[in-house]
């Protein structure tokens, strides 16, 4: 196909006929959405999760970029190579401040807010908090949204770790001039904490 012939292509016209809920959970759900493209009818399993934030922290005082170390149960079962531990962006499911669901960026940055309160344990003001481009998370699985943000905290901000019971959370830290070598020798990393370090690289380092 040559270049020019590439904002030629029409998509087929898909129409929604019906989404069924055949699983359900507190955290995730599948629905069968049965749909019609060009008269020709067929199915797609999708899955219903919240959408989520992930924030990368730069202590200013340390110079230090601050990640969170912790076992993930689905990284254990199909990689237990890497013992299901993974380094991750503070990230977290928006499942709170409801009263903002029809602000949904302020209600991400709520989220966020509370988020690195309790894995890293900084206390921070909103207006800190710099929201990046959103994006889909899973465009063939659940289509839900990502809500990405950097933020800048001191020494004086920190005011301990709050986590829940059944969390298991270390903080792990790395300097700028390491990041280059972590990204390249680093695999048990999921793809959001791979994205805001590049976009730290390439936007302010």
């Amino acid at each position: 196909m040559l270049k020019s012939e590439i904002g030629r292509i029409t998509m087929k016209q898909t129409t929604i006929n019906k989404v069924e809920r055949i699983f359900d959970n507190p955290f995730q759900a599948v629905d069968k959405v049965t749909y019609t493209r060009e008269g020709i009818s067929n199915q797609w399993l999708k899955t219903k999760s919240h959408n989520t934030v992930h924030i990368l922290v730069k202590n200013i005082d340390t110079n230090e970029l601050l990640l969170v170390k912790q076992t993930r149960i689905p990284v254990l079962v199909e990689q237990p190579e890497t013992h299901g531990v993974t380094y991750e962006a503070t990230a977290g499911i928006i499942d709170c401040f409801e009263d903002f669901s029809d602000y949904p960026q302020q209600q991400a940055t709520l989220v966020a807010r509370e988020e690195i309160r309790e894995e890293l344990g900084y206390e921070v003001h909103l207006e800190e908090l710099v929201v990046l481009p959103k994006y889909i998370g899973s465009a063939g699985g659940s289509g839900s949204t990502c809500y990405p943000f950097y933020c800048e905290v001191t020494n004086d901000q920190f005011v301990g770790q709050h986590l829940g019971e059944d969390e298991d959370i270390e903080v792990f830290s790395i300097q700028p001039h390491k990041l280059q070598a972590f990204l390249k020798n680093t695999t048990n990393i999921d793809a959001t904490t791979r994205y805001l370090l590049y976009w730290y690289l390439v936007t302010l380092k």
